[in-house]
């Protein structure tokens, strides 16, 4: 018998297969689609790991090994003059040299569509469903660190954007996210949030060349065990081409943030009576929020740095975090088939206990990484990177470390072009 869970994956592969069936079905005649391309690709990486679970340096024991990962996937991308198309799905085995007990199946799946109604009006929508139970699954986007438990993750959404003028855009979004734990353990619990946002971008090529103001507003609600938050924002901001090597994206402004807490007391009263009461508590502040992008880009050298803080959602907490993070990822290509990469980040997550979460959060991870990669054409190539990674933990004054080794080879081939 299918477990729950077994049920819910074969329900999203038997989805994205109907989708990709479907297209194949219309697939257009010469003169249609712009560009329309079935990519099947593969990867296999071996990776080794000194510090599978992150332990910390008060913990005895660090589990390492080496790690086997297999990754097909699928692409379906179809883009004509007013339709813009794309469905992916990848599956990730992990396959463990002495941990068998961590082997699992990780997938991923994803769709993005948007429809040109009108030469002023879009419309758009995305969907998105992940199945994961690495404990490094996040650092990249996070910077937290989550132990093996098996996770969902599902997001809906859906946008609509409209030329008010020939110098004005406004975009109304709406985005749904819901994510479950298999086990709720290590304080891990779900939650389900949703986001609104009405966003306004104004041509200012007549005063100042190659620059957009930006006016954003925006509203977002999460639910957690006995933990509601609720959050008002607005951004002011600008974007730039300083030419066509240099551009830069800036958003400054405040967020309003109330998270309400659900508090249950015990009362013992004799000879043996206990009562169980509930009552909420209210936690109201104001904060600032911003990102600033700076990007670099030529045939030889790419490169952006972006720096973010925003108040948002911290996956296995019961709770949200005001999260900090600074990033940047640099590539340069030597020659033609030959090109290195540099990349990392430093995040702050903080909270403190009855702020955005139950529980407090003080954790800071830096992380880097550098590898090289070599062509053979352009669909197989080989990459090869190092990457280290320490998370410190304030509060109880210890640190996590982790080196990480991987070699990657990677095939796709593209059909229909």
């Amino acid at each position: 018998m299918l477990t729950i869970a077994a049920q819910d994956d074969l329900l999203i592969l038997r989805l994205f297969a109907f989708l990709i069936t479907l297209q194949l079905l219309l697939l257009p005649g010469a003169g249609r689609a712009d560009e329309f391309r079935l990519t099947p690709s593969a990867a296999v990486a071996e990776k080794y790991n000194d510090n599978i679970l992150f332990s910390d340096k008060k913990s005895i024991g660090q589990q390492r090994d080496w790690i086997t990962v297999v990754s097909p996937g699928l692409e379906l991308v179809d883009r004509t003059e007013r339709l813009d198309l794309l469905l992916s799905g990848r599956l990730d085995g992990n396959y463990y040299s002495d941990l068998h007990n961590l082997n699992a199946w990780d997938q991923t799946y994803n769709g993005h569509i948007r429809y040109a109604v009108t030469d002023k009006l879009g419309m758009g929508a995305d969907a998105g469903y992940l199945r994961d139970s690495q404990p490094d699954r996040d650092i990249d986007v996070t910077g937290l660190i989550l132990t093996t438990v098996g996770r969902q993750h599902q997001n809906y959404g859906g946008s609509i954007d409209y030329n008010l003028l020939d110098t004005t855009k406004a975009t109304l979004s709406y985005r749904y996210d819901n994510e479950q734990y298999d086990k709720q353990q290590y304080g891990y619990t779900d939650w389900w949030g949703q986001t609104a946002g009405l966003g306004f971008v104004y041509d200012m090529g007549k005063w100042l060349a190659a620059m957009q103001g930006r006016l954003n507003l925006g509203y977002a609600n999460y639910n957690f065990t006995g933990n509601v938050i609720d959050s008002y924002s607005g951004t002011l901001g600008f974007s730039k081409d300083f030419s066509e090597k240099w551009s830069v994206l800036f958003d400054a402004g405040a967020r309003f943030t109330r998270t309400t807490f659900e508090v249950q007391t015990l009362t013992f009263q004799l000879p043996f009576t206990i009562t169980v009461s509930s009552q909420e508590r209210v936690n109201e502040g104001w904060g600032g929020i911003g990102q600033l992008t700076i990007a670099y880009k030529d045939y030889y050298t790419t490169g952006n740095i972006t720096v973010k803080k925003d108040i948002l959602p911290a996956s296995g907490y019961n709770g949200a975090t005001d999260r900090t993070s600074a990033t940047f990822d640099l590539r340069q290509r030597f020659a033609y088939e030959f090109s290195g990469f540099l990349r990392g980040g430093y995040y702050l997550n903080k909270s403190d206990a009855g702020q955005y979460s139950i529980q407090g959060i003080d954790e800071r991870m830096a992380s880097g990484t550098a590898g090289l990669r070599y062509d053979f054409t352009k669909d197989i190539y080989l990459e090869a990177s190092y990457n280290y990674t320490r998370t410190e933990y304030p509060k109880y004054d210890t640190y996590a470390e982790r080196n990480l080794v991987l070699v990657k080879l990677y095939l796709q081939h593209s059909f229909f072009e």
